[in-house]
């Protein structure tokens, strides 16, 4: 902590004065710790700079709203208001993570970032369909042989259901989601890959 009771400390002598007291020795950004200056200066009042231990430096821009070391108490900001994972300014999130008031623009699905506002449930980076996140963010559905009540699993009672439905025992509409090729009837394979999916879990629909 810094606390000098008559130093005024502004923007203007703030890096120097991190400089002479050796904060650069860890993590530290000066652009970020002024950042954090600017939004707590007003609460903590001069003299009063609480700085150390503050590793504002690799926070920003990890796709990450860091708030912890940051944050002064009810009302006062944290460091990062946002966190977009880039340092381009106009984009909603500033490269100090301070938030520009406007949204991020459309069209981002698939730059590995989570946009709620452009209704996005998943973002891995990547356009390839299937693959548990699609090409417009959205999740992958999953498809369970022998899932008979949709709940994206296969259950001992169910894969016996599907067993009398080989069998005859039962007819086809009591589960029909064993019947993997709509031929009408459950065969071996299909009561296999039921037993698979109840074992690994449900894969994605392809």
């Amino acid at each position: 902590m810094l606390s000098d009771p008559a130093a005024e400390f502004t923007l203007d002598n703030l890096q120097p004065a991190i400089r002479s007291h050796g904060l650069f020795a860890g993590h530290f950004w000066y652009q970020s710790v002024t950042q954090c200056f600017e939004q707590n200066y007003a609460t903590m009042g001069p003299g009063d700079i609480h700085l150390l231990g503050v590793d504002v430096g690799p926070c920003c821009g990890n796709r990450v709203r860091d708030v912890g070391g940051c944050e002064r108490g009810p009302g006062v900001p944290p460091c990062e208001q946002c966190d977009d994972g880039n340092t381009t300014a106009g984009d909603g999130c500033s490269p100090l993570c301070r938030s520009e008031g406007r949204p991020r623009p459309l069209g981002t699905c698939g730059n590995g970032i989570v946009d709620r506002q452009d209704l996005e449930t998943c973002d891995d980076g990547n356009q390839i369909p299937a693959d548990g996140c699609e090409p417009d963010c959205t999740r992958t559905p999953v498809s369970c042989v022998g899932d008979c009540d949709g709940s994206s699993e296969v259950t001992v009672d169910e894969l016996v259901t599907g067993v009398n439905i080989a069998l005859g025992s039962l007819p086809l509409s009591a589960c029909r989601s064993f019947d993997t090729d709509t031929d009408g009837a459950v065969t071996v394979d299909e009561l296999v890959r039921a037993v698979n999916d109840a074992l690994a879990g449900c894969v994605a629909s392809r």
